[in-house]
């Protein structure tokens, strides 16, 4: 009960000695279990019954002892190898002991000895597996737990057990081969296997492809479940020896120890042999392992998949040649994997196997295959190779062994450069020559590009593109196909893309075309820009085309630097534009005007000005389908011309400044005429688009000229002072016609990536209007103009540059004929007026007044006295002296105009006058302008109104007499200075000759004149003692006039000066002289000289006889009734007495007989 009620009791048997005795002694049999437990105390207990009332009865227990001795059954099962019938017989076995008699005490099952082992451990071989085995309790073939032997673990083998080797004591079971069992059960011939004794035994197994590490463990019968793993066997040899070779069913891994690969061409998109050789260390001919060599990482191919097939093995796939037998198979190729796989165990299909000839034993492979190369640069791949056994799940995949980068042999002599011979390594492609030039550096001209070019390696993939980039700004449109002049021997395609915004130029390279590692040579004509700039960074690059495209690295071009001698250099120094390396591609010179001068034909305002040009580029300006140049001149200020087309082929006029250019531009388009320009009125520029198709050339100077008006200025305009004209005319040429599509070429402007040195003659630095050279010489052939002004739009206030003015005469009261000539520096129109002014002292009776012509060419017919009025005659204003010419027909600065006119001099003398020239109402779009008087010149021989002051030439004088009472003859002579003209009725008045006797006298009798000009009396005025007497006819100046009169002179004594004065050409008084000194009209002063008085006697009373002697001065003539009167006589009485007062008169009397002439008696 209890813990037996799991042991299966067999029998039982009373053995006591006596059916009465005390001592129950009894056996039973019973099935050890499997594996120990734990030992139980054996007790026992007694019921007595009453007659089975179990209640009744009593319960008696106890223990056991153990015997205290060992049976002979014990001491026979502990002996040690007593012979072949022993249970044990393992010397070193522990005896049975005391203890072992315990009830069901169950002594450990464990292996004492437990050894295992191979003799190979190939792949797919068969393999012996021999075991030698002991253990530590005997093993019975019979009862309730079976004698056999269960080996686990051998599973993995491809084949069932084919033999077994064993003594007679051990016979084969059964073999499970299952991988979940794997087991080998084998029993005992004999009834028990004895503990310790040593059993060997063996069998056959096939291994399987997988590599394994062997068995693990075995387990003999069911209650050997806690048996130690087997001891591997390493006494004896293992074919493919390594560590653990002889465990059972362990598979040696295979590996490839020795591996090489390398290619034949490291050029893009070439067909590249790949050389490769392997060595394994099992045997490759296992034909029950189906080996198959892959190998992998061969990236970067363009060769297509080519599987390998069974219907067609021979044909389809990649061709693999055997260099070892020179055979050729096909592989199974996957590029995207850049796998080969080769089958190297039998046929497919009907074609033999790869190693389906030579020796039974193969451990190395040499063979080759083609590839065709990436077009993309790589490096040496990472190519591994794998042989896989077996297929399934009975599959060994080693892990791929990667090939080392040095070469096989074979290659050495192909490719020195190891480097390059690594598989699929792929060169990159770059360019090892890149040379760019041109042959032109003008603006919109064609330009031949020529490109040089070389690669590193040969380029073989078809379509192969070469990329110029960045020839910037050219005008030629994109386009698909742009002639190639010449495409490298023809190795590329006849024409190339061209993209014009990025400057891209691809070429392609021809059908069955390849470059080799060599210089070619390409050329193509561009269109260069219109706008000045230094060559752009040009690079070259390429694009190979393939399964995947990849690039020839763009590199920087190397650029010819060099002169083009067939461009204009310039002559202004040693190297003009030379050195500035515009052979450079699309290095474009900037558009410069060497020369650029403007002048004038003339400063007048109003006028038509013909404006002269020169200009001179230092590039050629090209008119072609791409640019149209347009040359902008602008701020000819207030220049005038209605706006649009303007004739360039000016008349003949003004000193032209040499040949005519016109015919070289046109106007604006639509409708654009050659020879003329374009010209803009409210901005006032001159627009001059070079002529179709033409071309200007560098380094000549063309030569135009135009006609505009210029403004009317001065006063009454609002160019009140006139103008200076423009500091600055500029010209440029703008980057766009406004007149079309096509670009223009610009004006250089100032770039810091430009050096200025190429650009000498640029003046402005700010912008690509450049300053012209304006001229500061005379204009030719015109009046009163001066340095500067032919300065374009220098514009004098009007006046008249012409404005002299001379006589006829100068006498007083004489006809004048006044001669003026006039040039005006406006055009003065019909309507217009000319004032002349300040013409003092002049007269004519106001209204017509007849014009002359003394040149005779009618210019007196230009002029009216009216607006519309009669020609030949002005206005004549006698108040305020002013002739009005009102002009009939257009006159302007071309030519004199003279004309004169009559008037009459003042009488009395004046300086000359100051003649003024004044022009008003010439402009009816300008009523209030006019120009201002101004001072016209004076002949300096004949100035005008100068008239002679008269003047006394000669003016002398005598008296006959100067006795009191006497009559006096008075002769006078006189010259004058000037004519002395009858139209102003002279008169010569002598004045001073006072205090005569001669009464007043209105037709005093003049003796008769030298010459006989003079009337023959005179005009007597007593008072002022004047005399005056006219002429009868005009006495030329510097005539000597002489005459006579007669007066009385008075008793009374005077000395009064003489004067003679000239009215009606009035002559102020002068003294008349005599004898050089002033001469006195005089009447002697009588004295009496030598006189004296004396008495007879001193006496008182007496008769005094006073006696009185006395003498005159002068002759005492009797009509002056002389008395001689004594004073003082006082104090004689008898005369006193008489009334006498003591005065006494005397009376002088006649003398008879007197000599004395006339009536003068003293």
């Amino acid at each position: 009960a209890g813990v037996l009620s799991n042991i299966s009791l067999t029998s039982f048997q009373d053995i006591s000695a006596s059916t009465n005795s005390s001592l129950f002694v009894f056996s039973f049999t019973v099935v050890n279990p499997a594996s120990p437990v734990a030992v139980p105390t054996v007790s026992f207990t007694q019921s007595l019954s009453d007659n089975g009332c179990p209640s009744l009865g009593q319960l008696v227990s106890g223990s056991f002892d153990l015997p205290c001795f060992l049976s002979d059954e014990w001491a026979d099962k502990g002996s040690i190898c007593r012979g072949t019938a022993s249970e044990v017989c393992d010397p070193s076995f522990t005896p049975l002991r005391r203890e072992d008699s315990r009830p069901l005490l169950i002594r450990s099952a464990f292996m004492l000895t437990g050894n295992i082992g191979q003799d190979n451990s190939l792949p797919c071989t068969a393999t012996t597996i021999t075991v030698t085995l002991s253990l530590s309790v005997p093993v019975y073939r019979t009862g309730a737990c079976s004698s056999g032997i269960t080996l686990t673990g051998l599973y993995g083998s491809t084949h069932f057990l084919t033999s077994f080797f064993a003594s007679s004591d051990l016979s084969l079971v059964s073999y499970n081969r299952s991988t979940s069992y794997g087991q080998l059960t084998f029993g005992a011939t004999s009834d028990v296997l004895r503990a310790g004794k040593l059993y060997n035994f063996s069998f056959q197994l096939t291994h399987r492809s997988q590599a394994s590490t062997g068995l693990t463990s075995f387990a003999i019968n069911t209650y050997l479940v806690a048996s130690s793993l087997l001891n591997p066997d390493i006494s004896g040899g293992c074919s493919g020896s390594y560590v653990g070779c002889r465990t059972p069913m362990s598979v040696a891994v295979l590996s490839l120890p020795y591996l090489g690969i390398g290619q034949s061409s490291p050029y893009p998109c070439s067909v590249n042999t790949i050389f490769a050789s392997i060595t394994a260390n099992v045997n490759l001919r296992l034909g029950g392992c189906r080996p198959r060599l892959t190998l992998s990482g061969l990236l970067g191919s363009q060769t297509s998949d080519a599987l390998r097939s069974a219907a067609s093995p021979d044909s389809v796939g990649l061709a693999v040649q055997d260099l070892v037998n020179g055979a050729s198979r096909r592989g199974s190729w996957q590029r995207s994997l850049g796998s080969l796989a080769l089958d190297l165990w039998g046929s497919v299909g009907t074609a033999p196997d790869f190693l389906n000839s030579g020796a039974s034993t193969r451990l190395g492979l040499l063979f080759s295959f083609n590839l065709t190369n990436p077009s993309s640069t790589q490096p040496a791949q990472s190519v591994s190779a794998a042989v896989q056994l077996g297929y399934g799940t009975e599959m060994q995949t080693p892990s791929p062994s990667v090939f080392p980068s040095a070469l096989p042999n074979l290659n050495y002599s192909l490719f020195p450069d190891a480097g390059r011979a690594r598989v699929l390594v792929v060169d990159a492609v770059s360019f090892t020559t890149k040379f760019i030039s041109q042959n032109t550096t003008y603006p919109c001209d064609t330009n031949l590009i020529t490109v040089t070019f070389a690669t590193n390696v040969p380029v073989v993939c078809p379509s192969t593109t070469i990329t110029i980039s960045n020839l910037v700004n050219s005008l030629t449109p994109s386009t698909a196909s742009l002639a190639l002049v010449a495409n490298a021997n023809g190795a590329l395609n006849s024409s190339g893309s061209w993209t014009q915004n990025s400057g891209t130029l691809v070429i392609t390279l021809g059908v069955n075309q390849s470059l080799a590692a060599s210089n070619y040579t390409v050329s193509f004509v561009l269109v260069n820009p219109n706008v000045a700039q230094d060559s752009p960074v040009v690079s070259i690059s390429g694009t190979l085309p393939g399964l995947s495209s990849s690039t020839i690295s763009t590199v920087i071009m190397d650029k010819s630097t060099s002169d083009l001698p067939s461009m204009y250099l310039g002559t202004d120094c040693v190297n003009g534009y030379g050195g500035y390396s515009e052979s450079s591609p699309l290095q474009i010179r900037g558009l410069v005007f060497e020369k650029r001068s403007v002048g004038q034909s003339i400063p007048f305002a109003g006028v038509i000005n013909t404006v002269s040009l020169t200009l001179q580029t230092n590039v050629l300006l090209i008119s072609n389908a791409f640019c149209q140049p347009v040359i902008n001149i602008s701020q000819f200020t207030s220049a005038s011309y209605p706006t649009g087309d303007i004739w360039l082929v000016a008349q003949p006029n003004l000193c032209p400044a040499g040949g005519n250019s016109a015919y070289s531009f046109q106007s604006a388009s639509p409708g654009a005429r050659a020879g003329f320009g374009s010209w803009d009125n409210s901005s006032a520029r001159l627009s001059l688009w070079v002529t179709e198709n033409q071309s200007l050339s560098p380094g000549v100077a063309y030569v135009l000229s135009f006609q505009v008006s210029n403004p009317l200025t001065g006063t009454g305009t609002a160019l009140t002072l006139g103008q200076p004209g423009p500091s600055t005319v500029v010209v440029e040429s703008f980057v766009t016609p406004s007149n079309s599509l096509k670009r223009g070429t610009p004006s250089y402007t100032v770039s810091s990536s430009v050096s200025l040195m190429k650009y000498r003659y640029l003046r402005s630095l700010v912008t690509g209007a450049e300053p012209m050279d304006l001229a500061s010489d005379k204009p030719c052939c015109v009046c009163n103009v001066s340095f500067n002004d032919t300065r374009p739009m220098r514009v004098q206030v009007p006046f008249f540059c012409v404005k002299k003015v001379g006589q006829s005469s100068s006498t007083p009261c004489n006809v004048n004929t006044i001669t003026v000539t006039f040039v005006p520096t406006t055009l003065l129109q019909p309507n217009s007026s000319i004032t002349i002014s300040g013409l003092t002292g002049a007269s004519a009776p106001s209204g017509p007044l007849s014009l002359l012509d003394p040149m005779g060419t009618l210019a007196n017919a230009l002029f009216s006295n009216a607006f519309n009025g009669t020609p030949g005659f002005g206005s004549w204003d006698n108040v305020y002296k002013t002739l009005t010419l009102n002009v009939l027909k257009p006159i302007d600065y071309s030519g004199d105009y003279v004309i004169a006119f009559n008037i009459l001099n003042p009488t009395q003398g004046q300086p000359a006058a100051t003649i003024q020239i004044a022009a008003s109402n010439f402009r009816p779009d300008y009523p209030l302008a006019r120009i201002v008087a101004d001072n016209m010149l004076s002949d300096v021989t004949n100035p005008p109104m100068f008239v002679t002051a008269p003047a006394f030439t000669m003016n002398t004088f005598s008296q006959a007499s100067t006795l009191p009472c006497d009559c006096s003859t008075i002769t006078v002579s006189l010259r004058f200075n000037v004519k002395l003209n009858m139209a102003c009725f002279p008169i010569i008045s002598i004045s001073g000759i006072v205090q005569t006797d001669s009464s007043d006298d209105s037709a005093l009798m003049i003796n008769a004149p030298v010459p006989a000009m003079l009337s023959l009396s005179g005009q007597w005025r007593q008072g002022p003692g004047s005399f005056s007497v006219s002429l009868t006819n005009s006495l030329e100046a510097n005539t000597v006039l002489n005459f006579s009169f007669t007066v009385k002179n008075l008793a009374v004594t005077q000395s009064s000066p003489v004067s003679v004065q000239l009215n009606g050409i009035p002559i102020a008084p002068v003294s008349l002289l005599q004898n050089n000194s002033v001469a006195n009209y005089r009447v002697d002063n009588a004295q009496l000289v030598n006189y004296s008085i004396a008495q007879a006697s001193p006496w008182p009373c007496d008769d005094n006889i006073i006696s009185v002697n006395f003498s005159t001065n002068v002759r005492l003539l009797r009509s002056c009734s002389p008395t001689v009167t004594i004073r003082g006589l006082l104090g004689f009485n008898n005369i006193s007495n008489l009334g006498f007062n003591g005065i006494l008169n005397l009376t002088v009397l006649p003398v008879v007989g007197s000599t004395v002439t006339g009536d003068s008696v003293l």
